[in-house]
This record gives C-alpha cells, sequence and structure tokens, in this order.
C-alpha cells in the first residue's frame, strides 16, 4: 500500500536529522525481531498489521525508553508494549463504550505508539470514524478518541517539519503553537476536514 512505501527509509531520515541538529539518539533503539517471533506474537490478534509494520518490527523493536519521544511526542512501542497496551485497552477502555455508535473497531487497530496515557493507532482499511481515510492514525486516551494524521506517511511528514521548526531537547521538540497547528494542518487536512480541529 502507498501509504507505508518507504517506512523505514522515512523513519531513518527523521533519525538522520536528529543526529544532525546533535541529538544522541542511537541508544534508544532496541534490535529487530524475527519475522517468525513478530507472526507469532500477533497472528492471535485480530488487529491490522500489514507487512509493512512486520518489516518495521525486523528492523527495530521500538525503543527501550518510553520517555523518548520519537514521533515528537509519542514514543515508538516495542511490539512486547503495543500488545500489553493492546489488551488492556480492549479490556478497560473499548469494553465500557459503543464501538458501533462511534465507528469504531477497535479490536481491528494496532497502538504503535504511546505516553502518559495516550497512544497511537494504525487503524485499520474502510472504519466509520473516518471512511474518506484509507488507514488513518487515531489517538485515544484521557478523554481524547480524535483521528489525529491521515496516514502514517502524513504522521511522519508533520513529525519531520515539527523537528525542523522546533526546539529540541534530547528527547522530544515543542513548536510555537499556531506554526505546529499550521504544519499538522498542511500535512493532515482530511483529518482537519473530519474533525473540525
Amino acid at each position: 500500500m502507498i501509504f507505508m512505501d518507504n517506512l523505514i527509509a522515512r523513519i531513518q531520515r527523521l533519525i538522520d536529522f536528529r543526529r544532525e541538529i546533535g541529538q544522541s539518539i542511537d541508544q534508544h533503539f532496541l534490535p529487530g525481531l524475527s519475522r517468525e517471533y513478530i507472526q507469532e506474537k500477533t497472528s492471535q490478534y485480530p488487529f491490522y498489521f500489514p507487512e509493512a509494520l512486520i518489516e518495521l518490527y525486523e528492523w527495530h523493536n521500538g525503543t527501550n525508553d518510553e520517555d523518548f519521544l520519537m514521533f515528537r511526542d509519542m514514543a515508538w512501542l516495542s511490539l512486547e508494549n503495543a500488545i500489553s497496551e493492546y489488551e488492556l485497552m480492549m479490556e478497560a477502555f473499548w469494553s465500557e463504550g459503543d464501538n458501533e455508535e462511534i465507528g469504531l473497531e477497535p479490536e481491528k487497530m494496532f497502538p504503535f505508539a504511546g505516553f502518559t496515557g495516550f497512544n497511537l493507532y494504525l487503524s485499520y482499511p474502510g472504519q466509520r470514524m473516518c471512511p474518506t481515510l484509507a488507514l488513518p492514525i487515531i489517538c485515544t486516551g484521557k478523554g481524547v478518541l480524535e483521528p489525529y494524521y491521515d496516514s502514517f506517511t502524513s504522521m511522519l511528514d508533520t513529525v519531520e517539519e515539527w523537528f525542523k521548526v522546533g526546539e529540541h531537547n534530547e528527547y522530544s521538540c515543542k513548536a510555537q503553537e499556531g506554526i505546529e497547528r499550521e504544519i499538522w494542518r498542511k500535512h493532515n487536512s482530511d483529518i482537519f476536514r473530519i474533525t473540525g480541529f
């Protein structure tokens, strides 16, 4: 699928940029997993886990530090932590809501990133919350349940530009609110149209 093309190369570009601005980040990445292990761990679940994510977790198994915010304000979860988060959310959060009313099948979404009670989920094709988008990224946590990015690619475009204009520390970056929102809208116009952000 186009939205996941060159995913590793795109994330590598973000890593290279963070190295260029003087961040020592290599120690945060976990070694990759075998394809067999990934398939064994994911086969029992119905979440959407495309080939590109298998390749991504073969490359690196997320990061080893939950405070290292790979995607600006979200850490890249290891496969094991993502599955634990998935199970917890299915039991504690999704079971309480009327998911049909909000147009979600949460059991099909994969939480690849998170931080302090928030998670980013790779959605599944054709879900009703935002049916015009192939595979949006949805944010959940602390009363939030919203599409956040048009796709994985648009998320990386957004995060990369945030890093280019923001103030950096070892773990993250912060852009001025107005500029941050402008960049977010620039790369995720469909999400803004759907949510009215």
